[in-house]
């Protein structure tokens, strides 16, 4: 409450100062908020202590933002295989963003061999519990034919969902339309009403926040 100033003045002191009476008692939710609060503070040797500690105890978020600082080195040693390792506990638990981030790995071939298969899989993952990003670059995958057959009429309707909360996807929605002819539109539209079903579905299973996402170490697409 005192980190939103939900009901109190916002005051980042005093939030950490709760976090620490709950985290020292190996409350790993305290643990993931006091690595949040140093991360963007930017004392990284710090968030990392804490992350690992909520980490160690399964938490998704705080094994998904652990990964991200071991791929880029920040607050520890630059170690891909750690990155992997905890990117893909937080993805094996259903996490979105750590989903997305696996998928990015194996776009990029940063951490793993580069394999468009497995990326379109993480990034599907990550898409069908409404992460905007992972439906962007699910979108990216058909349009260029990565790891899947060449399709724009599935391109244009995960662009057509990810557009509202994703400025790359409204562009590459413009600029796909104008390759397709009136029955390709026809039917991605019709593609885009069942995805919009299964993303609600999923979503809802899941009950996944996607207020906040890590700094990745890969390069935005």
């Amino acid at each position: 409450m005192y980190r939103r100033g939900d009901g109190v003045e916002k005051d980042n002191d005093k939030a950490l100062y709760w976090f620490h009476k709950a985290a020292d008692q190996g409350n790993r939710s305290a643990q993931c908020n006091l690595g949040d609060e140093y991360r963007l503070k930017k004392d990284y040797a710090e968030a990392a202590k804490w992350y690992r500690k909520a980490a160690d105890q399964g938490d998704a978020n705080a094994q998904v933002f652990l990964g991200a600082l071991y791929g880029k080195g920040n607050g520890v040693e630059k170690d891909y295989a750690e990155a992997l390792k905890w990117t893909l506990k937080a993805a094996n638990q259903g996490n979105a963003l750590g989903q997305r981030q696996l998928g990015e790995m194996y776009d990029s071939g940063v951490g793993v061999e580069k394999n468009h298969g497995e990326a379109l899989k993480w990034y599907r993952k990550a898409a069908e519990q409404g992460d905007a990003v992972g439906q962007t670059n699910v979108g990216y995958m058909y349009a260029r034919g990565k790891g899947v057959e060449k399709d724009n009429v599935e391109a244009y309707a995960w662009w057509s969902i990810a557009a509202k909360g994703n400025s790359n996807a409204a562009k590459n929605l413009t600029i796909i339309e104008k390759k397709m002819s009136p029955q390709q539109i026809s039917e991605a539209l019709k593609r885009t009403k069942e995805l919009r079903a299964l993303i609600d579905i999923t979503a809802k299973r899941f009950a996944v926040s996607l207020e906040s996402s890590p700094a990745h170490f890969l390069e935005k697409k």
